[in-house]
């Protein structure tokens, strides 16, 4: 079973879309608010310091932002 992982923030557009395209699709996901300290530090790692939300990682690809596209490859397996 593939592990994803949601960064969301308060108040964020984006990223209640990508909450909504995967529970759409029945995946299984972790969402991690970033108002939560351990959380945020996390993604500062992922992303090399970039604050930005959403970010979802799809088995240890990251995809900045609500990239449809790159979303629908990497969770059909590609």
């Amino acid at each position: 079973e593939r592990e994803v992982v949601v960064f969301t923030s308060e108040g964020c557009g984006p990223c209640h879309a990508v909450v909504r395209f995967l529970r759409d699709r029945g995946v299984a996901f972790v969402e991690k608010p970033v108002a939560d300290p351990s959380n945020l530090r996390e993604l500062l790692a992922l992303t090399g310091g970039v604050t930005g939300t959403p970010v979802v990682v799809v088995d240890g690809q990251v995809v900045r932002g609500f990239d449809r596209g790159r979303l629908t490859r990497l969770l059909a397996g590609g």
